[in-house]
């Protein structure tokens, strides 16, 4: 039974690692703000804003670097910066 539970440990620990190994990026133009929904549109996907990016200054045209998660069916934003 020990051996079952060290090997349901080692599974779950080597799971959640794998999760917040989860991050990944994208560059592009926005295509699309909404302020009030806080979401932008890059490369035909809609992103939802993480709380800490600010939101004010995004404008159409801009050409950025997205770093985005994927939780419960959307894509979140996480971070946000200018690309060359």
């Amino acid at each position: 039974m020990r051996g079952f539970k060290m090997a349901a440990a080692a599974l779950l620990l080597a799971a959640a690692s794998s999760m917040a190994q989860a991050a990944e990026t994208i560059t592009g133009e926005i295509g699309a703000v909404d302020l009030n929904a806080r979401t932008i549109e890059l490369e035909g996907v809609t992103f939802q804003l993480d709380k800490s990016i600010t939101a004010d200054d995004l404008k159409v045209g801009a050409k950025v670097t997205v770093t985005y998660d994927e939780a419960d069916g959307k894509v979140i934003a996480t971070a946000l910066a200018p690309a060359n």
